[in-house]
This record gives C-alpha cells, sequence and structure tokens, in this order.
C-alpha cells in the first residue's frame, strides 16, 4: 500500500510499527488483548507521552 515502515521507539519502550506515506505518520500497536490492566498498561504508556502530532492506533 506504498507505507514506509519501521519499530518506533523512544525511553526503551516500543510501539510496533510508525508508518509513513505521503507525509503523514501513523503509530501502530499491535496487542491480541488489553483486557488485564498490566497489558493495558504496557499498549498505552508510549502514547501517553507522545505529542499528538501522529495519529496513534491501537
Amino acid at each position: 500500500m506504498g507505507y514506509e515502515l519501521c519499530v518506533f521507539t523512544k525511553e526503551n519502550r516500543e510501539i510496533d510499527f510508525l508508518a509513513r506515506k505521503n507525509g503523514k505518520e501513523y503509530l501502530i500497536q499491535a496487542a491480541y488483548t488489553v483486557v488485564e490492566e498490566k497489558a493495558f498498561e504496557r499498549a498505552f504508556s508510549l502514547f501517553n507521552v507522545l505529542d499528538q502530532s501522529r495519529k496513534k492506533t491501537l
């Protein structure tokens, strides 16, 4: 689909994918489940400290 993909890392944490296309960036975190609080925190912890310049998807 023409996206450039890489892993996004910051502060020793990572988000599964950073997708770039046509000057736009999207952060994508894949998770089987976030029902448990620990899983939810792990999936969203880095999203919470980032600015709002990129779209974020779980």
